[in-house]
């Protein structure tokens, strides 16, 4: 049996970074420089007794860990967080009704004393799905408990309410914020970020929402700043490392002229932690200088700097504990102590 906590709604996932009053190439987003704290070694790393080949990035959803895996494209290998029990692998990719082509999440789930439900989506099939992860580890087979439809791909997507959804959607042009109603399916942009390109690279971002729904976090890879939103989009901000880059110098240089700056995201109630690599996107893994991680509160002030001594590939977070786990290149998972 599934041990559940009892906890209402939590969120893993997705950043951040503060000065001057300026404009920012993001749609005249108000933007403040920052400067880094001096760099900390004081970060612990425990490592956890739990095999998963082929270990990519994670999530910490309630009781259990849901680890993508190079193994199966479309399917999650599940885990025990206290016990590390192996559950197996869940969800299948393919046409049929209750397969995928294209799942994601962002670990966002809702707990009730019998089950733990998990939003999915699948931006090709264009769904959102409450999984019902107790019933589909017990029944071993997919389990969904509601679903959606929505006409235009929503990505880093957040269930704000029963009618409102809100994440960024890219239509050729324009990369909007917007708000997703999924009783009617129709989604409606909140303001505009960027437009007048089409280069869907500049899509790739991590984010991430506060336990409160009070603010998301978004970090385009490729900018040296992190935009935060109110669900609304009526309170919007953004804060840099140094002057922000800026858009009309960034999309005339080739992917291998670019710097990749933050990959990865990962918050509590009350930090947001950022995984800051500063180094060229075509830096092969070999040559990737060791990770350093950002530690912030959620109003872009710096706590900390780490030099990891390690190169991970990404963090995820158990928000209900305020504990941050990590997955290093050799495809180990750790928990993260900070010892100062």
């Amino acid at each position: 049996m599934i041990k559940v906590k009892k906890i209402a709604v939590c969120l893993l996932a997705g950043i951040l970074l503060v000065g001057c009053a300026q404009k920012t190439s993001f749609k005249e987003i108000p933007n403040r420089k920052v400067d880094l704290p001096a760099e900390s070694s004081d970060l612990r790393f425990e490592k956890l007794d739990i095999q998963a080949l082929g270990l990519i990035y994670g999530y910490c959803v309630d009781s259990l860990f849901l680890l993508k895996t190079r193994e199966f494209e479309n399917s999650y290998r599940v885990f025990g967080v206290e016990t590390g029990q192996d559950y197996g692998t869940i969800l299948s990719g393919g046409e049929g009704p209750l397969e995928y082509l294209n799942v994601s999440t962002q670990g966002q789930y809702v707990s009730t004393p019998d089950s733990i439900m998990l939003w999915t989506t699948d931006n090709i099939k264009r769904k959102a799905r409450l999984l019902n992860l107790t019933r589909t580890l017990e029944e071993k087979s997919t389990v969904i408990d509601q679903e959606y439809s929505f006409k235009k791909s929503l990505y880093n997507s957040y269930a704000i309410n029963d009618t409102s959804f809100v994440g960024y959607t890219f239509d050729g042009l324009t990369w909007s914020f917007a708000r997703w109603n999924p009783q009617s399916g129709q989604v409606a942009p909140l303001f505009d970020l960027l437009d007048d390109f089409r280069d869907i690279s500049f899509l790739s971002a991590g984010s991430g929402l506060k336990c409160d729904k009070s603010r998301i976090v978004l970090a385009p890879f490729f900018f040296n700043q992190v935009f935060f939103f109110s669900p609304d989009g009526e309170e919007r901000f953004s804060v840099s490392l140094g002057n922000p880059v800026s858009f009309e110098e960034l999309k005339n240089k080739q992917y291998h002229e670019r710097v990749l700056y933050f990959s990865n995201v990962a918050v509590t109630p009350e930090q947001v932690w950022i995984l800051y690599d500063g180094c060229d996107a075509t830096v092969s893994p070999e040559d990737r200088p060791n990770s350093r991680i950002i530690v912030m509160d959620w109003e872009g002030n710096p706590l900390y700097l780490f030099d990891t001594g390690k190169r991970l590939n990404s963090m995820f977070s158990d928000s209900s504990k305020d504990t941050i786990y990590a997955i290093d290149e050799e495809e180990n998972l750790y928990r993260l102590h900070i010892d100062a």
